[in-house]
């Protein structure tokens, strides 16, 4: 685990990239879009980029700083005239968005009692009967009536994460979406990869230890599996409707979500009663993200030019976690994660061990055999496991397109 000092300097770095590229929305207030790294010319200032720059810079302790203050007052704006800006009617309709702008505004202390009530009402108040949010909502009559996992579970992450006392504080209605987010991951693993990752932060940012064994049990099996590069990103798209111009009409829109789902796995193998084999996956997260910000200011994709400002605000949540949570693990974990952790086949898994296997069984039986009974009974016992495990791929490799 990397040492607290380390991990300030990493945000502060982080923040710095933020203000100074940080851009003028009219007189409303700073803020920023989709990337950072955009030409002058061509940069924009939007909810996303904006709510990320607020995330980070509060995440460095820039509490005070004019640009926080500033980013917060365009935040403020959307809030406050979603009604009338057409920009913010369009955007704080889709639950994602209006998640973020309730987690930024909450994480950056900058925001009264009332109004971190009021989009927080907001917020519950677009839950479909199902008790789980659709991926937008424009009124009781107009809105995605599906349940939706991944919607779902980022509204939870911006009611909870970084949030003390969670349990007590939340809304019983928050509770009933966790319990049904943990009933769908006690159930099955074979849900998407984003999704998985959704609902593991959203359900450990809540229940952490005390969640169901099944769910854990899931959540566990996340921190075996094979992992993606940390610059992976997923894609979360969706279709919403939306009322512009002054009689209201209706239009439909499509928009998306992208994150990269090991800083999601990362995070919630930092929260309270993660599964080891979880939070040793974290660690190995946080090292790929050390190196990547050591080549710069900012957490960036290898395959991709432009540096995308909400992947910095996970990289600064997943950071604050870290510096929350700097207890080392035990090198028995360690051991155990390395033994059971799910890996790519190579040429050695492939070939060589199959081979190695093989032989192995093969000259044992020869040695052994007619020395006692039950070492007869072993080594055939051992030869059809072997045998089971390995010929088939081995004649298939053999005698190719005859199988």
């Amino acid at each position: 685990m990397m040492e607290p000092d380390q991990i300030r300097e990493m945000l502060h770095r982080i923040a710095g990239e933020f203000e100074n590229v940080v851009q003028q929305k009219d007189t409303l207030g700073r803020g920023w879009g989709q990337f950072l790294n955009t030409p002058a010319a061509h940069r924009q200032v939007g909810l996303y980029g904006t709510c990320s720059g607020v995330v980070v810079l509060s995440l460095a302790s820039r509490g005070n700083s004019a640009v926080l203050k500033d980013a917060a007052s365009l935040l403020r704006h959307w809030w406050t005239h979603r009604a009338t800006d057409e920009y913010a009617s369009r955007r704080l309709v889709q639950t994602v968005r209006m998640a973020f702008l309730l987690l930024a505004m909450r994480i950056s202390g900058l925001a009264s009692s009332e109004e971190l009530d009021g989009i927080e009402q907001a917020l519950l108040g677009m839950l479909l009967p199902a008790n789980m949010w659709g991926d937008f909502y424009l009124s009781d009559a107009v809105n995605d009536p599906t349940p939706r996992n991944a919607s779902s579970a980022v509204a939870v992450i911006a009611l909870s994460l970084l949030r003390d006392d969670t349990s007590s504080k939340l809304d019983g209605r928050v509770l009933e979406v966790v319990d049904q987010l943990e009933r769908k991951l006690a159930a099955s693993a074979d849900l998407p990869q984003l999704d998985l990752a959704l609902m593991s932060v959203a359900v450990l940012s809540v229940k952490g230890s005390t969640a169901r064994r099944r769910a854990l049990s899931t959540i566990r099996g996340l921190g075996h599996a094979v992992g993606m590069r940390l610059d992976t990103t997923l894609a979360y798209y969706y279709p919403y409707r939306w009322r512009t111009g002054t009689n209201g009409s209706e239009s439909y829109s499509n928009d998306y979500f992208i994150v990269a789902p090991e800083l999601l796995l990362a995070i919630a193998g930092l929260l309270p009663g993660a599964p080891g084999a979880l939070r040793l996956r974290a660690e190995t997260t946080l090292g790929a993200l050390s190196a990547s910000l050591s080549t710069g200011g900012t957490f960036s994709q290898r395959d991709r030019q432009l540096i995308s400002t909400i992947d910095q605000a996970w990289a600064a949540l997943l950071l604050r976690l870290a510096q929350e949570r700097s207890s080392s693990i035990p090198a028995r974990q360690h051991v155990w994660y390395f033994l059971a952790r799910e890996r790519k086949d190579n040429w050695f898994t492939e070939r060589a061990l199959p081979i190695v296997f093989l032989i192995a069984i093969t000259v044992e039986n020869v040695i052994f055999k007619g020395l006692t009974r039950w070492l007869d009974v072993f080594m055939t016992v051992g030869a059809l496991i072997i045998g089971g495990l390995y010929t088939p791929s081995m004649i298939r490799r053999l005698l190719p397109g005859r199988l």
